[in-house]
């Protein structure tokens, strides 16, 4: 699924207002077991290291009435030699008034351009600033579309509360031993809620593929987010998710079809 993500396209007309309201102000989003290797977080001296998830934290950036809202990202690099040898990075986006009405793409170039400003692009990094624009905005587009798809809600939900089970049993624990041992064994538990869609076309390529594909007769289309129009007379409109097809699938079935004639090879004629 994230694979898909990666590779799917938004439409130039989604407002970065629809990703503003997040299922909870603050969250982290974990990628799973599969890593993906195209998208990385740089670190000067432990190098390159593989998206492992971002938190997003929602707030005010004043107090006052209609100040604009921030989406604080911060994207986490899975650890190499130990649990401290990871990588972070941050950005943030902003909302409210005119903020929420340009497009998701016009939105992180503003930000991207507001960090190369304030000096921060590509510090700490090891890498040149443009390649550290290029992968900042290669991270903040995948979040953005896991935001996107997060709020169309067109999946299952499984709930697993490992934390809270275990809570409950680690109260009822008088022996101290026993309870600092359960406090070692209870350290790697959270609660999360995993993420699962519906129903997806068998044998999708990888984003990859997709992405090198050009215009064939029988083609992969990659997944993309389009605005949708509902309500009455159309007036409103919400983001939905397409998932990848196969286009001119029929033309594969005809072929099928198609009789070709056989290569009869004959042996060479022998002498007596």
């Amino acid at each position: 699924m994230l694979d898909l993500l990666h590779a799917s396209d938004v439409d130039r007309d989604i407002a970065v207002g629809f990703i503003e309201n997040l299922p909870f102000n603050s969250m982290y989003i974990q990628l799973g077991t599969d890593r993906l290797t195209g998208i990385e977080i740089h670190h000067a001296e432990s190098g390159a290291h593989k998206l492992e998830g971002f938190y997003v934290l929602k707030y005010q950036a004043d107090e006052k009435k209609g100040a604009p809202a921030i989406l604080d990202f911060m994207f986490v690099g899975e650890p190499k030699a130990h649990c401290l040898d990871d990588s972070t990075h941050c950005f943030n986006l902003q909302f409210g008034g005119e903020h929420s009405q340009i497009s998701i793409e016009d939105s992180i170039s503003k930000g991207i351009n507001k960090w190369r400003l304030c000096g921060s692009l590509g510090r700490g990094s090891g890498l040149p600033s443009e390649q550290a624009a290029k992968n900042m905005k290669a991270l903040i587009a995948l979040a953005t579309k896991a935001i996107l798809y997060i709020n169309h809600g067109k999946y299952d939900r499984v709930v697993k509360d490992d934390l809270t089970a275990y809570s409950k049993t680690f109260s009822r624990i008088t022996n101290p031993a026993k309870k600092s041992d359960a406090i070692r064994k209870g350290a790697g538990l959270y609660d999360r809620i995993l993420i699962k869609p519906h129903v997806l076309p068998s044998n999708v390529p990888s984003s990859g593929e997709m992405m090198a594909q050009t215009e064939r007769s029988i083609h992969w289309r990659r997944g993309h987010f389009r605005n949708q129009r509902y309500g009455e007379k159309l007036a409103f409109s919400k983001p939905v998710w397409i998932a990848p097809v196969l286009v001119n699938r029929e033309l594969r079935a005809a072929e099928s079809e198609l009789v070709y004639p056989k290569d009869y090879k004959t042996a060479p004629p022998s002498f007596m």
